[in-house]
């Protein structure tokens, strides 16, 4: 009976070829390996022929004693000759502890006794002979541990690098595992190979196997083996041969000839009269498997290699930002040729030239600028959350509770401070901080990385059902699996912040509405019992306010119906239900048209002040314009030029904004050309996420409450940017509404607290009522725009960016892979 697994192979195939285990703690003993384990503890010398180890404490101890010890020697030696004291000090700084620990482990190979004090001559000379393999395959292991180096004579050398626990256990690991696995040690480090490796490490190990498997003399085993080396599928000749790909046919070969195996059956009977002829190697007809090795190295090479596909992904991602910034990519280009074609043809050709260069060198001092201020930007934000963070674990921490960050609060409330000046200073600053990290990183990492998901999916898809007929279709499914493992675990990283600001304004939106239900209570008795005209004019103030309207040049309105419109229906909302009763009651029988001259009267002035504005926001972009450091440098290099050429001098009207026709022509088209491609670009994404919105409603998975399971909805990358450019653009807008609410609410609160006049007929009463009038409008103004947000742009791209992460998941678990 012989144990499946690793211990089976062990047991079987011997995969250190025959090399009785050998371990630090047999070496030496359990009392130097319980000192190694220790915290911060370094193996620093082996001293032969004493056979000590020496382990110090820390590597400050070690340093400080080196320092000391040097210190001394070199006073001894610098009364000596100048060449014992130079080689002696090279002779110091390469005694390591790689070429002794070595020594040490072969000399227990040789003896099987342990390093111990009294054992004298076990060092012999020409003891230790790294021509035998087991010598041979421990100084592999030393190397692919990097405890020791190949020199040019092919003899081992120690490293400077220190030896601790860590390296010590994968000393211990790679002498007693397989051939394949220290192979595939020198191929994850991009090392060759030591010479000699195959005939002494790899064909014994595979030799071993087959003869003990397929239970067949040596010598036809070994005939076999050869012929499957020298086959073109695995075709290993030598050290250089050994590759992933060779290896894995090799082993897929054996096991599809019975001659290999994973895991060791559970009884081993030879079959009786076996035929001593040489099998016939048929074709391979099962499907191609990865072992835990294969995976082993597989994996490494994706999380540790990713130095190698730089460019490719450097190129992916210029690719995805100059498709996310097309319509800026386009006007600059035009504005570019414009003026360089306007200058050349003005200046005779030089001052093209001198322009584009100029505008070279100041996008590029730009590009750094905007950088600086994006990184500064982006620690000042992370400080921010982590601070507010840091505050709440602190605070349940206090409470007995596990230290938690705000991902896991269920109410967004307890970071509120009663009893400060500003009791939200918490919620304020993680609102802040999540904003800017959201609309920075946030949204353009999430949307790049579902790009990405999506084309691994399909990559997988295609993938899965053949990987096992090709030894590198099964390498490339295994190198897809592992990256769209860590695309996924990146999406969860990259989506915490765009998270944590949708799911805590949500939570404090929530906290604010049972705050302003208890409010509105005591304040709305006032307006129980007066009449529907004082309703009327109560109302109709309150919305005409500017706070209310928002724009302060706008006359007065009849403003009911639209205070019913901003008021939803929702039954199990008090506020909401007293408010449009009353309102309702206020409306009949009267004259709902509203005064069309003050609505005419409105229109127009809204035209006239966009009209104006847009005019300010002109001139001011072109007196900006001209005091660019670009533009600046184009003309003093002009006026220089032609002070060169003609014998002008420059004036002092280089350096104002002076207004010629060509370039204020220009200007104003290239201007007017960005507001008009910017309105018609966010019109057209406003469409296209409305568009989706809809198919998501039609499919079953459109709500962020809904308990279906969720569709496959096929979105495009058009659909995707255009979602991530509405959900940026109106994150802004959505903690500012989070904001005025809770200065909204603060106000009222405050209104709440002051004693009502006596006299309700009085001037003082009426601006009382109005006040609590206006401040609820503004309230339920602000909770529609909020509201609109989470179920527009803002939530749909977090409930669609989760569902397509959780679809992702669920298709990664689908596929069938191999440990």
């Amino acid at each position: 009976m012989v144990r499946s697994g690793h211990q089976g192979q062990s047991a079987v195939m011997r995969p250190n070829n025959g090399i009785r285990p050998v371990r630090f703690s047999q070496v030496f003993n359990q009392k130097a390996w319980d000192q190694l384990c220790q915290k911060n503890v370094t193996l620093k010398h082996i001293d032969f022929p004493s056979r000590q180890v020496d382990i110090a404490l820390s590597e400050c101890v070690i340093r400080k004693k080196a320092r000391h010890t040097s210190r001394l020697t070199d006073r001894k030696v610098a009364r000596g000759n100048t060449f014992v004291w130079f080689s002696r000090l090279f002779r110091r700084r390469r005694q390591n502890v790689g070429r002794k620990l070595f020594n040490a482990y072969a000399t227990f190979l040789t003896h099987g006794d342990p390093v111990s004090d009294g054992i004298e001559g076990v060092h012999a000379s020409g003891e230790i002979d790294l021509n035998q393999p087991e010598h041979f395959r421990l100084g592999c292991a030393f190397v692919a541990a990097g405890a020791c180096r190949w020199n040019g004579n092919g003899e081992l050398d120690s490293t400077e690098q220190v030896i601790d626990r860590g390296m010590v256990d994968r000393i211990d690991a790679l002498i007693n595992g397989s051939c394949t696995r220290l192979a595939y040690e020198f191929i994850a480090q991009n090392k060759s190979l030591p010479k000699g490796f195959l005939q002494q490490i790899f064909v014994p190990h595979f030799l071993d196997g087959i003869v003990n498997q397929a239970s067949m003399p040596e010598t036809e085993g070994r005939s076999v083996l050869e012929d499957i080396l020298a086959s073109p599928a695995v075709n290993i000749t030598g050290e250089a041969d050994i590759t992933l790909e060779h290896v894995m046919e090799l082993k897929n070969r054996l096991l599809q000839m019975g001659l290999w195996q994973r895991e060791a059956p559970e009884h081993v009977t030879p079959s009786a009269g076996a035929s001593v002829a040489r099998p016939r190697l048929p074709v391979p007809q099962s499907r191609y498997q990865c072992d835990s090795e294969d995976l082993w190295l597989i994996r490494y090479q994706v999380e540790h290699h990713r130095f190698l596909k730089f460019a490719s992904d450097f190129a992916h991602r210029i690719r995805q930002w100059a498709q996310r910034n097309k319509r800026i990519i386009g006007l600059e280009v035009v504005e570019v040729v414009t003026v360089g074609i306007i200058t050349g043809i003005t200046t005779g050709g030089i001052g093209a030239a001198v322009y584009l260069g100029s505008r070279v060198i100041f996008k590029m001092i730009q590009v750094g600028i905007q950088a600086a201020i994006a990184a500064v930007r982006s620690a000042f934000s992370r400080r921010k959350v982590d601070r507010v963070e840091a505050e709440l674990g602190h605070r349940f921490a206090q409470d007995g509770s596990q230290s938690l960050d705000s991902r896991e609060v269920k109410d967004i409330a307890s970071l509120d401070n009663p009893g400060e000046d500003d009791p939200h200073r918490n919620i304020r600053q993680l609102l802040d901080g999540t904003e800017y990290l959201s609309r920075e990183h946030s949204l353009t990492n999430m949307t790049n990385l579902l790009l990405d998901m999506k084309n691994l999916s399909d990559d997988l898809n295609r993938l899965q059902f053949r990987a096992g007929d090709s030894v590198a279709d099964s390498i490339r499914l295994q190198k897809l699996y592992t990256l769209a493992l860590q695309h996924s675990a990146r999406f969860d990283e990259s989506a915490k912040d765009y998270d944590k600001m949708v799911v805590a304004g949500v939570q404090k939106v929530s906290a604010l509405n049972s705050q302003f239900e208890r409010v509105f209570k005591p304040l709305w008795e006032p307006f129980r019992e007066l009449p529907d005209d004082r309703i009327d004019a109560i109302f109709n103030e309150a919305a005409n306010h500017s706070s209310v309207k928002g724009r302060w040049y706008l006359t007065r309105e009849d403003c009911l119906h639209w205070i019913q419109t901003i008021v939803p229906e929702e039954p199990g909302n008090l506020s909401s239900r007293l408010i449009r009763e009353r309102i309702g009651q206020a409306i009949i029988g009267r004259d709902t048209a509203r005064d069309s001259v003050n609505v005419s009267s409105n229109k127009a002035r809204c035209k006239v002040v966009k009209v104006a504005l847009f005019g300010g926001k002109l001139a001011f972009s072109y007196a900006w314009g001209r005091i660019k450091p670009y533009r600046m440098i184009n003309q003093i290099l002009e006026v220089l030029g032609n002070h060169l050429e003609r014998g002008t001098r420059p004036g002092i009207d280089l350096f104002k904004p002076i207004v010629t026709p060509i370039w204020a022509g220009v200007f104003v088209f290239l201007y007017v050309a960005d507001k008009v491609t910017c309105y018609i670009n966010n019109k057209r994404n406003r469409r296209r996420s409305r568009d989706i919105q809809r198919r998501v409603n039609a499919s079953g998975d459109g709500a962020v409450h809904n308990t279906k399971a969720p569709t496959n909805i096929s979105l495009s990358v058009d659909d995707w940017q255009a979602m991530r450019r509405q959900a940026k653009h109106l994150s802004i807008d959505y903690i500012k509404t989070v904001k005025r609410l809770i200065r909204v609410l603060d106000t009222l609160s405050e209104h709440a607290n002051v004693k009502p006049p006596t006299d309700p007929y009085s001037l003082e009463y009426q601006d009382y009522l109005v006040k609590t009038a206006t401040c609820m409008l503004r309230y339920k103004m602000l909770m529609r725009e909020l509201e609109s947000q989470l179920y527009g742009s803002v939530g749909f791209m977090h409930h669609m960016g989760v569902q397509h992460k959780l679809r992702f998941d669920q298709r990664l678990r689908c596929i069938q892979i191999a440990e």
